[in-house]
């Protein structure tokens, strides 16, 4: 995948759009997100303190977003962020949302992504960078659907 940056005033913003086109495809992509995201808070300067890794889904774009936090930042606190657009999930969410009324086939792809990121933690590389980030930094993983930090919860991988 091609990584675009974009850097605000104190936020890096790294972006990349997976070609999976559904969830047998989408393990590659979520990887290397995944692995973009572990090296750019590798990367991060000392003063930033950080104790959890966000990751956000919003389904109704097909976005993944990656983050540092210290409890639960503003958008305009993080030092940087790794997007990635998954087209296929917004099709699919689009669709489910317009045929359920209610939201078991949202739930279910909510579910079905979660799934196939906890396998993608499980990549022998990811492993790897992971060890190597809890050397030097302590650390929890949360997800959450979109901003809504009521949905927020601790992922275990």
């Amino acid at each position: 995948m091609k990584w675009i940056e974009d850097t605000a005033e104190r936020a890096k913003n790294l972006a990349a759009q997976s070609d999976a086109a559904d969830f047998s495809e989408i393990g590659p992509s979520l990887v290397e997100w995944l692995a973009v995201l572990l090296d750019e808070l590798k990367m991060l300067k000392e003063g930033f303190e950080w104790n959890r890794i966000s990751m956000e889904i919003w389904l109704d774009s097909g976005r993944l977003i990656g983050y540092p936090a210290l409890g639960s930042y503003e958008v305009s606190q993080w030092p940087v962020s790794v997007e990635l657009t998954i087209p296929f999930l917004a099709i699919e969410y689009n669709q489910a949302a317009s045929e359920d009324e209610e939201n078991q086939s949202v739930s279910s792809l909510e579910y079905r992504l979660w799934m196939a990121l906890r396998q993608a933690f499980r990549d022998g590389e990811i492993k790897r960078r992971m060890n190597d980030l809890k050397k030097s930094k302590v650390f929890t993983i949360w997800r959450q659907r979109g901003g809504d930090l009521s949905t927020a919860s601790q992922f275990m991988v």
